[in-house]
C-alpha cells in the first residue's frame, strides 16, 4: 500500500472507472475541482447541499459528472452505513449497470479501520493509497 499525504495526488488519477464517495460535511467548492469523468457520492450538508445546487443549475460547469447526494445521520454504525452505501454504489456503477464497472473507489472523509479494509475486501477492492483524509481502493476483479 502506498502512502500520499495528499489526497488530490489520486484525483488526478481518476477516470471514469473511478467513483468518489465523500464523507466530508466541508467539501463544498472541492467538488468543482474533481474530474467531470468521474460519478461523485457527496454527503448533503449546509455547505454541500447549495454547492450542488449550483452545480447542476449551471450546465457548463457541470459538463456530463454525475453527483448523487446522500443523507448520513452520525447516530449510527460508520462502518454499516459505508458498507450499505459500498451495495448501493455497486448497484450503480457495477458491472451490471456499466460496461466493465468501476474500478476504484476514492472516499474522503473516512479514516480506515480494520472494520472498513474488512468491508472493501469482501467487496473485492483493496486499499491502494492512505490519504490525508481518507483513501483510495482499487478492484481486485
Amino acid at each position: 500500500m502506498e502512502d500520499n499525504s495528499s489526497g488530490k495526488a489520486a484525483w488526478v488519477e481518476a477516470d471514469a472507472a473511478t467513483v468518489f464517495f465523500i464523507l466530508d460535511t466541508q467539501f463544498g467548492d472541492q467538488l468543482l475541482s474533481l474530474p467531470s469523468a468521474s460519478p461523485v457520492w457527496l454527503v448533503a450538508s449546509a455547505l454541500n447541499t447549495p454547492i450542488v445546487r449550483e452545480f447542476r443549475a449551471n450546465t457548463q460547469t457541470m459538463g456530463t459528472q454525475e453527483v448523487t447526494t446522500f443523507t448520513y445521520l452520525p447516530t449510527g454504525d460508520l462502518a454499516s452505513f459505508f458498507e450499505s452505501m459500498l451495495i448501493t454504489i455497486y448497484e450503480h456503477h457495477g458491472p451490471m449497470s456499466r460496461k466493465n464497472g468501476y474500478s476504484a473507489l476514492i472516499v474522503i472523509g473516512l479514516p480506515i479501520t480494520p472494520v472498513i479494509e474488512e468491508i472493501l475486501a469482501n467487496d473485492n477492492l483493496e486499499i491502494s493509497r492512505i490519504t490525508e483524509n481518507g483513501f483510495v481502493a482499487k478492484r481486485l476483479d
